[in-house]
């Protein structure tokens, strides 16, 4: 298997060659809502992507209801947590980031607030796939969306990301599997590692095997159930 140092030699590479033109210009299509309460910063947010050369983006006050959010089918929500879903939840926007979460994992949410939070929240926030405090430049913001939304829009950084979070639960997931499973991710695992290493187009389909082998066991990180939810539903 792939070591750290080698997984790490990858993440490299693929950051020195940059994200692909045709990757960079689905993640700039990206369907963004912005959700904050302060006009100010809410107009800062929308007008900063824009210049970014993001064009598909919704900026709301107040929060749309979590049908209306996830019927819209957003790929990413950048969410403020003060004084946003008061109508919707008692718990505000820590609530509805609960909520969003609850019904649809992978739906990526960049958190930006500039409120304290509480350490009796830090189990709703860990579920906000990036955390960025206020105040936030417009580039740092484009590249927080770049970074979230290029394992989802990148089969080779997914892969990247699929085999850190496995060499992380390696062995509570080989104690958890059956020996046929074992054998399955096994042999599964070593042609994902080969395909990423010759950055073989057909990646993808080793990609959702191992998911599909391991996304109902309990020791599956939040990581990889996102992107399980994401790659597979996609499927």
């Amino acid at each position: 298997m792939l070591t750290e140092k080698e997984l790490k030699k990858i993440e490299i590479e693929l950051h020195d060659s940059g994200i692909p033109e045709h990757i960079r210009r689905s993640i700039r299509n990206s369907k963004i809502c912005i959700i904050d309460n302060q006009l100010e910063d809410l107009k800062s947010f929308h007008d900063g992507l824009r210049r970014e050369g993001f064009s598909n983006l919704e900026k709301f006050k107040a929060a749309p209801t979590v049908n209306q959010i996830l019927s819209n089918k957003y790929d990413l929500i950048v969410l403020d947590l003060n004084d946003v879903a008061t109508e919707i939840t008692k718990d505000d926007g820590i609530g509805l980031l609960k909520l969003i979460k609850d019904r649809e994992p992978s739906l990526p949410v960049l958190v930006v607030t500039g409120q304290f939070i509480s350490p009796d929240v830090q189990n709703i926030i860990s579920k906000a796939d990036l955390l960025r405090k206020k105040p936030v430049l417009a580039s740092d913001l484009a590249n927080d969306v770049d970074t979230l939304m290029k394992i989802r829009k990148d089969k080779f950084w997914a892969s990247l990301e699929l085999l850190k979070e496995l060499n992380r639960i390696d062995i509570s997931l080989s104690q958890e599997l059956s020996l046929l499973n074992r054998i399955k991710l096994h042999f599964n695992r070593k042609s994902l590692e080969k395909k990423l290493l010759k950055r073989e187009e057909d990646i993808i389909d080793k990609l959702i095997a191992i998911f599909k082998l391991i996304k109902s066991t309990t020791s599956a990180t939040n990581s990889i159930l996102k992107l399980t939810n994401h790659f597979v539903n996609h499927d």
